[in-house]
Parts: structure tokens; sequence; C-alpha cells
């Protein structure tokens, strides 16, 4: 009897010893994680005042891409929260495709400026150092920066930089918000590189609305899931960066919305099938695979907030459109889908420069300003005989390795 208590006394102290240590680890094991979660969200509040503009914002010739927490994401510039934005988008893959887009690029940062919109870039891009490496891409980046843009790169492989560059509009303001909480309230548009707004009220939401989509009947109506869905186009659509993050976070994705050029990607093959995983060109199945899907995100975030989305047709309302390209107004017009190739002298001569003369007061140095930049992209472009594809492999093509010593040697 007496070695039956003895055996229940040591079974019970080492039960409670046992007890005892787990509680401890356990007190240490939430101690911890509740350290690197403060850490982690004070990580986060750093980061987010680091992409707000203050007095002390690094200037356009700070051209070193800053770091985020988020893989493959760096950005130049910094945030007004108190401003309206527009976000599009241009392509950076050694090859010079969508140059016309690159060309443009800091002048439509600048359009948008003239009707007080600043501009959110989303650079699609390779090899993320390119900036440095190339000087026409430089002399885009510091113009841009001159006119206030933020610039927002995603580095992805070669074959999805169009993919990335199409998506990552309506993609760029979820992973502004997700770095930047502060900005929950900042209405951002997007839209192209190639297309210049001639007229505010054309692009701002009236009260009482939470999505804004312009020329919203173009397109007809596409079919998924068995269900028929209005085609938005991508210029353009507006919201609060707080709504664009949500419109991202459907139920299917588990409320996570994509924040890499890796999650765009994956997030189209899971809607799309592997083809949207490919190289697309234009007028391939998958072009329009980045309006498809937001247009039916769009959807799904209307049923938890009702038909709150203004609809505007342009109906006797026109644009200025490259086809039929003769702009001798910018009165009731809503905007300009500008030409083809203004790299090339006589069309920006003959074309763009008309209008240009149409947006801006002579007194002004812009229009001078504006053709200084286009001279400047010219001259660096006609240094450039050799296709910049050929400068990761100097040695692999005839010829290519003087070209190389000429262009590295500056």
């Amino acid at each position: 009897m007496e070695s039956l208590k003895q055996w229940l006394v040591l079974v019970c102290t080492g039960t409670l010893l046992l007890i005892g240590i787990n509680v401890f680890f356990q007190n240490e094991h939430n101690t911890i994680m509740f350290a690197n979660a403060s850490l982690s969200q004070e990580t986060k509040e750093i980061e987010g005042k680091t992409m707000l503009c203050t007095n002390n914002s690094a200037s356009f010739s700070d051209l070193t891409p800053r770091k985020t927490r988020f893989e493959g994401v760096l950005y130049l510039g910094c945030i007004h929260p108190q401003r309206n934005y527009s976000v599009f988008s241009i392509v950076v893959d050694g090859k010079r495709t969508g140059l016309n887009y690159l060309f443009y690029a800091p002048l439509t940062a600048m359009a948008w400026k003239r009707i007080s919109f600043n501009s959110v870039i989303v650079v699609s891009i390779v090899n993320v150092f390119s900036w440095s490496e190339d000087p026409l891409l430089r002399l885009v980046l510091e113009t841009a920066l001159k006119q206030e843009a933020f610039v927002l790169f995603l580095v992805t492989e070669y074959n999805h930089t169009i993919t990335v560059a199409q998506s990552g509009r309506f993609v760029a303001p979820a992973i502004i918000h997700e770095l930047c909480p502060q900005t929950s309230n900042i209405y951002m548009l997007t839209t192209d590189a190639d297309l210049w707004p001639l007229n505010v009220w054309w692009y701002l939401m009236p009260n009482g609305y939470l999505i804004h989509s312009t020329n919203s009947f173009c397109c007809g109506y596409f079919t998924r899931h068995k269900m028929k869905y209005m085609h938005l186009p991508m210029s353009s659509i507006g919201m609060e960066l707080i709504h664009w993050t949500e419109l991202l976070s459907p139920v299917h994705w588990d409320r996570r919305p994509p924040l890499t050029a890796r999650d765009i990607v994956r997030r189209l093959i899971e809607e799309f099938g592997p083809s949207a995983g490919q190289y697309i060109i234009k007028p391939q199945a998958g072009w329009y695979n980045d309006e498809q899907l937001c247009s039916y995100l769009i959807k799904l975030f209307l049923i938890n907030h009702g038909d709150d989305v203004i609809h505007l047709s342009r109906g006797r309302i026109i644009r200025h459109d490259r086809i039929n390209w003769n702009p001798t107004t910018i009165f009731n017009y809503t905007d300009a889908h500008l030409p083809l190739n203004p790299e090339q002298k006589g069309i920006w001569e003959r074309k763009v420069m008309k209008l240009v003369h149409l947006m801006y007061d002579e007194s002004t140095w812009i229009p001078a300003h504006v053709d200084e930049y286009a001279s400047k992209f010219r001259a660096i472009l006609g240094m450039s005989t050799v296709d910049s594809a050929v400068l990761p492999n100097c040695v692999t093509r005839p010829g290519a390795v003087y070209y190389c010593l000429w262009w590295y040697a500056g």
C-alpha cells in the first residue's frame, strides 16, 4: 500500500513538472512570436512611411531602386497621399518591345499632371539594373521622375513581361496599399502609356460611387463560368486603393491579393489556363486577359457592395484617334490616342507636337522642354544601331563585340 502511494506521488510530480515545462516554453514561444509580430509591424510602418513624399524625399537624380519586402518588387520616387493618380505600364525586356510606350511614358505623366493627377508607372522588367546601363531608359526615367511619377518595378522573366505589364496596372494599387497603408483613400485610375487625358471631368469619380469606368460600353460582353460579364476597358477604371485591394482579394483567392509578378502570372494561369503563362502578342488569344479578369473581379466585388459603379459612354464626346489624326482643338475631347512611331522626327513634328501646342501654353517652357526630350531620345536611339538584345551576348554574334566595347565605354 505504501509503495502504491509513493508511486502515485511520483507520477503526479512528474506530470506537474511536464505541465510546468510545457507552460514555460509555450509562454516563451508566445513572447518570441509577439516580438516578431511587433518587429514585422514596425518594419511595415517604416517601409510605408519611406514611400510617402516628404520634404526630404529622394530627388530624381537618385536612380537606385529601393527594395520592398515583396520579392522582385522595387520602386523609385514617392507617393503623395493627398493626390489622385493614374497608373500605366511599360515593358523593359532588352529588346525595345513597345518602344512607343517607352517614349511616351514621361510625357504621359506630364499630361496627367496637367489635369492635376500624378502617375504610377509600372515597369515590367527582366533586369532592374538595366535602367542604369541603358542611356535611353535612363533618360525616360529621369524625365518621368521630374514629373513626380512613382515608378514601380515588377521583375519577371522575358515570357511574362507583357502579361505582367498589362495586369500590373490594376494590381499596382493593391501592392502600393499593402506596402503603405496610409494610402487607403488615394484615388487611382488605370490607363495606357500612349493615351493623353485632355479634360479632367472625364476621369473624376462623382460622390456616392465606388468605381469609375470610362468608355464602358466599347467592348461588349464575354462569357465566363457560364455567366455573361461586361468587358470593361482598362482605359479607364478608377477607385480608391482600399477598394482596389478588396477587389483583388476574392474568396476563391483566399482573400489574398497578388503582390508580385509571380503572383500575377500564377493567378492568370489559374483563371485562364496554361496559355496565360506564355508570351503574348496582339491579337492573340489572351491579349485581353487583363481586362476580362478585372471585369470579372469587379462583378464579384459589386455582389457585396451593390451596383455602385458609374459607367460613362463616350457617345458624342470623342477622342483624337491616331487613325484619323488631325487635332485642331481639345475642347470637348476626352483624350488622345497617340500616333505610332513618335520617335521618328517627321511623325513627332507633324503630328504629336501639333497636340502639344494645343495642350500647353506657348508662353511656358513645356513645349520646348517636350521637344528637347524627343530630340535626346532620337539621338540616343540613333546611336543604338544594334538591337539591345545583343548586349547580354556580346561575343555570340559577328561584330557584336565591337559594339559592346563601344557601349560599355560610355
